[in-house]
């Protein structure tokens, strides 16, 4: 049968998505799993839909607890957790089928203390590394600097494109302020990583993560500034309980000034556009009809540095998931307006290289001339 999982799903008025969420974890080809669900205060029905899963699945642990924020609804479930391993599935959230059968055997034939994973945003494959097994005794403070907190980080630290050995994640998550409201993940991830013997990096995606307007990450800036501050702080206690404070104090302040610097340039560009990438074979798109192909941050810079010019003209911009912008005056469609439009080219603003072969596939099976799409890696400014 193998070993018990626990996978702890925190709730808070999800009711839209949380039975796509419970569904998913109960159709788990690996059967020997208990599922614990933390209703934490929800006003929506998120509760009576765990109630009603509880009495149709024996597997199913339902608690019911007063409002008390993510970090004490995850720490709820880490107390009753029965398993050998335990895994965390956000209620807005959803994962494959063979999630954790796949993980739990990778952990036992590497005995890794815990497995990191890609995951999927919503139709985009995020894998920023290759399956390497790492042994972590003598270098845990510059593999942070490097994995972690530097430019080229590839860990993400989301506590649920992972699985984690039962005693190392309860010690390191109660290393984890209840009334952290972001960052959390940050901080139980160092904590594993300081506490770990060996890690494993799987490269392959489960998990499949909903992206909400009503997230943290669309705050304004002050609540931003604020909780990105505590974040530091708790950092900071951290490595000092570890005596590594001053080996990783460096790649902490960059860190928070970095993420400061962007909460205030993302207020900014209402005034004004912030270019922090930049094409740079122009000499491809003079005069030429263009279609940029892309609306993130690359996107979002090449569309400044582009319109700029008076030799070549934006005729569309498209997105797969087209994003509200206010600061530009030009519309974002989707791929499908490229049937109705005439161009010479299409420029493909993505930073990554996998991502770009994907979209240019997706496009010439769509009827478009190979020849006519073009990507190269954005040259970044800063």
């Amino acid at each position: 049968m193998g070993p018990l999982i626990t996978v702890i799903v925190p709730i808070y008025n999800v009711g839209a998505y949380l039975r796509q969420c419970i569904e998913s974890i109960q159709s788990q080809n690996y059967r020997n799993l208990q599922i614990i669900l933390v209703n934490d205060g929800s006003t929506d029905d998120s509760g009576k839909i765990c109630d009603e899963y509880a009495r149709l699945d024996n597997r199913i642990v339902v608690i019911h607890q007063l409002n008390g924020g993510l970090v004490r609804a995850r720490k709820a479930g880490l107390k009753r957790a029965a398993g050998e391993y335990i895994g965390f599935v956000d209620g807005d959230d959803y994962i494959e089928a063979k999630m954790y059968g796949a993980l739990v055997d990778e952990m036992m034939k590497s005995d890794a203390d815990f497995v990191h994973t890609g995951y999927w945003q919503n139709q985009s494959r995020q894998i920023p590394f290759q399956r390497e097994e790492i042994e972590l005794s003598s270098h845990r403070a510059s593999f942070l600097g490097k994995a972690v907190f530097s430019e080229s980080a590839y860990i993400s630290p989301s506590i649920w494109s992972k699985l984690f050995k039962k005693h190392l994640i309860q010690k390191c998550y109660a290393k984890v302020p209840d009334q952290i409201s972001h960052g959390e993940d940050v901080v139980s991830l160092c904590a594993c990583i300081l506490e770990a013997e060996q890690i494993l990096l799987l490269d392959q995606a489960f998990y499949h993560y909903r992206v909400r307007e009503s997230s943290l990450t669309h705050r304004d800036a002050a609540i931003l500034v604020k909780a990105e501050v505590s974040l530091y702080e708790a950092l900071c206690d951290l490595f000092r309980g570890y005596h590594l404070f001053e080996s990783v104090e460096a790649d902490l302040k960059r860190n928070l000034l970095w993420t400061l610097f962007c909460v205030i340039t993302n207020e900014m560009k209402d005034i004004y556009p912030i270019q922090r990438y930049r094409y740079a074979d122009i000499e491809n798109i003079r005069h030429k009809r263009l279609v940029l192909y892309g609306a993130g941050m690359v996107g979002q810079s090449y569309y400044t540095q582009i319109s700029r010019y008076q030799s070549c003209q934006i005729v569309a911009w498209v997105d797969r998931h087209p994003p509200r912008l206010h600061d530009v005056d030009i519309n974002i469609d989707s791929p499908e307006v490229l049937l109705k439009i005439e161009y010479d080219l299409i420029l493909i603003a993505l930073k990554s290289k996998e991502d770009a072969i994907d979209v240019k596939q997706n496009l010439i099976a769509q009827g478009i001339e190979r020849d006519k799409i073009f990507w190269s890696v954005p040259e970044k400014l800063f």
